[in-house]
């Protein structure tokens, strides 16, 4: 999987587990931790193992909220050049190998 990240801040966050502790409860970091670790062993969206994938719409775009802990979420949302779509405007995760973390944190979607 490809991860590509909405802010510098976020991929610092995801790049540093010391970061990731400063920032977030310790339950949320190692969730956050084993999270990252999930998408980057997986081939695509559809493969990812926990955390509970749900689809939602954020602002008009599909994306995929991933818990960690607690309220946090992560949301991820596809990030190829055209992403892979369904007839019904949906897009078709089992083609999605190609992320963009958009949020972590609480969401009130």
């Amino acid at each position: 999987m490809e991860i590509a990240f909405s802010t510098k801040m976020l991929r610092d966050i995801c790049e540093s587990e010391v970061l990731a502790y400063q920032m977030f409860d310790a339950d949320t970091a190692k969730s956050l931790i084993a999270r990252l670790a999930d998408l980057r062993a997986v081939d695509k969206v559809s493969q990812i193992p926990v955390g509970n994938p749900e689809s939602i719409d954020r602002d008009g775009e599909k994306c995929i909220k991933i818990e960690l802990a607690r309220k946090e979420l992560m949301i991820i949302c596809a990030n190829h050049s055209n992403n892979p779509m369904l007839s019904n405007n949906e897009v078709e995760w089992d083609k999605v190998s190609r992320i963009k973390i958009c949020s972590i944190g609480e969401y009130d979607g």
